[in-house]
């Protein structure tokens, strides 16, 4: 629950956030598609290590791929993974036998997905588009091989969410107060902060990327009833990387930035899930939505936003605007 103990500090709080959205310019963010492609492999790792959770799925000749990713309007680029469910489903040395497509329903307008494979016990393809995506459209992502093989996802993007905000409030004889607000009318899907963070030593230069999340801890409440309302705590942030990080006796942690991620849905999230990560680490049977197929794919607005608070002319706070994926 969110501790507005103080008065003054109520009081003021409520007064600075009279205030109204402002769209921001900022350009979109570019994906790092190398990146991801790592990522995307570590996934097929932990989720073909899970594949006795497929077992209870009788008569698994239905179900031809799984499916995993998602459609994202605030990425440059999109990406979802395609594994063959059963053994006997073998796609080429390169993969060029099994097509994807991802169709707007509403325009019509049809792209074909370019692939990269990798092999790993049996061939995973990860596949890319970079084509733009719309808010409040339906789309149709499909896998098929010629011999027949198909199986497809249906999925419906958010509108668009109005840019979060970080409040920073400061007390005197108090450590400041983070807070982030976003707009009531969404759905809320996922609120992150990411540290990007180099561990160094006399022999080590490590970069890593620590996440943290909030999407369980935001609430609606009296003082703020317009917003989602979190408060974020660095200093327990930082404790935790130093826990978790073993150095040298030379070795040193610098945190050389921090992000706040916050995505939205078109569907009623559901709270058992306490970030996106969630959904393809530990999936849960009642999530699969892949038609003739496994898996999960969601269609999602997301943003990336500064860790640290705006002000206008006359000092009230402002969304700061988005930001491009630091790493």
């Amino acid at each position: 629950m969110i501790n507005l103990n103080s008065k003054l500090k109520r009081s003021t709080l409520l007064s600075s956030l009279s205030f109204q959205h402002k769209k921001s310019d900022a350009p979109k963010r570019k994906v790092n598609i190398p990146i991801i492609a790592i990522f995307l492999v570590g996934l097929f790792f932990v989720l073909t290590s899970c594949n006795q959770e497929f077992q209870p799925l009788e008569s698994n000749d239905r179900y031809f791929f799984s499916m995993y990713g998602l459609i994202d309007v605030g990425a440059d680029t999109q990406w979802v993974r395609v594994t063959p469910v059963r053994e006997q489903i073998d796609l080429l040395s390169d993969g060029s036998d099994l097509k994807v497509t991802l169709q707007n329903l509403e325009t019509g307008r049809e792209v074909t997905l370019k692939d990269s494979l990798f092999t790993q016990g049996r061939n995973v393809l990860n596949f890319w588009t970079d084509e733009p995506i719309v808010h409040n459209q339906t789309y149709r992502l499909k896998a098929e091989l010629p011999t027949g093989e198909m199986s497809e996802v249906t999925v419906t993007t958010p509108n668009e969410m109005p840019v979060p905000k970080v409040v920073v409030f400061t007390f005197p004889g108090s450590p400041p107060d983070y807070f982030v607000f976003v707009d009531k009318n969404v759905n809320l899907a996922d609120i992150q902060v990411k540290y990007y963070v180099r561990l160094l030593a006399s022999d080590l230069d490590v970069q890593r990327i620590f996440t943290f999340a909030y999407r369980n801890k935001a609430e609606i409440i009296n003082d703020f009833p317009d917003y989602y309302t979190v408060e974020i705590d660095p200093d327990a942030e930082l404790k935790e990387i130093e826990r978790q990080v073993l150095l040298p006796p030379d070795g040193v942690i610098e945190v050389v930035n921090r992000q706040v991620y916050v995505a939205t849905s078109a569907v009623e999230w559901n709270e058992d899930i306490e970030m996106l990560d969630d959904v393809i680490y530990t999936l849960p049977q009642t999530l699969l939505n892949v038609n003739k197929g496994l898996g999960y794919v969601l269609g999602v607005d997301s943003k990336y936003i500064p860790y640290r608070g705006c002000l206008d002319e006359i000092s009230f706070p402002i969304p700061c605007g988005e930001e491009e994926p630091f790493w």
